[in-house]
């Protein structure tokens, strides 16, 4: 594991949580109810397939998402990452204006934005795209999907949202190994209560971090654990290929239990499945 001085690392923690330089997208400041959110758009080459907001974990930024918002836009998607705490993500005021910003955002060219997408979130980030998922849906905006993260989810404010989408909105979760920073693969109960025979995986030696890919740092790395770049790969892999099926409604089998990729990390015990 990496070491620092003392004077390193609060740097580093300062950096964190300062949100204070990017390298790619559109960067933008976004009014949702009464808030101003520092947001970032990335916008891919052609008409976009769909659209993704990405959402950041606790403590961190949507900086540290970047490494996967460029994958998706790689992938001819239209990606907005926001900086939202963890305060505000359980504020059920704001999930409301956030769902009014989905409904009536244009984008960052104001063209309009395609009519399907995706919610997707790392860690606490992940619980917000689930209760975003259950306000949107009970308005009539259905979600292709939400895909969790590594999501460490608070019951009291996650079991009514999964109740309300459940066998409605496709939900699928990826999960490091149990640790403190996912709350012990906390989300697992939630998952075995939903109807869906299958939930996601997790990776057998996966990391809190892996989501954050080559835009993790060293305060995640010592919190949470260095990532392994295959478990990177093979999180960001499925999570494009999952999308890719919602969005087009036409799963790719292959990426599903009993399908030649799906099986092939199984039997390697590199990922388990969860159902």
């Amino acid at each position: 594991m990496l070491k620092m001085s003392l004077k390193h690392f609060f740097l580093i923690l300062f950096l964190v949580n300062s949100s204070v330089a990017y390298t790619a997208g559109q960067d933008t400041s976004l009014q949702i109810g009464n808030q101003k959110i520092a947001a970032t758009w990335y916008e891919p080459n052609g008409k976009a397939l769909g659209w993704i907001h990405l959402q950041h974990g606790f403590a961190r930024n949507r900086g540290n998402m970047e490494d996967l918002a460029e994958t998706f836009q790689a992938n001819g998607y239209l990606v907005l990452t926001t900086n939202i705490t963890k305060a505000l993500s359980r504020e059920q005021s704001f999930i409301s204006s956030f769902a009014d910003f989905v409904e009536r955002t244009k984008g960052p060219e104001q063209g309009g934005l395609p009519d399907n997408f995706v919610l997707v979130g790392h860690s606490v980030g992940g619980e917000f795209s689930l209760l975003v998922a259950a306000e949107l849906y009970s308005r009539g905006k259905i979600p292709a999907g939400v895909l969790m993260l590594d999501m460490v989810p608070r019951p009291a404010y996650t079991t009514a949202a999964f109740k309300a989408i459940d066998s409605k909105v496709n939900m699928l979760a990826i999960l490091a190994k149990p640790s403190s920073c996912n709350a012990n693969n906390g989300l697992i109960p939630l998952l075995d209560s939903i109807s869906t025979p299958f939930k996601g995986f997790q990776l057998t030696s996966g990391s809190h971090c892996d989501a954050e890919g080559d835009s993790s740092d060293a305060f995640c790395d010592l919190i949470c654990g260095a990532s392994d770049k295959n478990n990177v790969d093979i999180m960001f892999d499925f999570s494009v290929r999952w999308i890719d099926g919602w969005l087009a409604n036409a799963k790719q089998a292959s990426y599903y239990p009993d399908g030649l990729i799906f099986e092939k990390y199984l039997s390697s015990g590199q990922i388990k499945s969860l159902k």
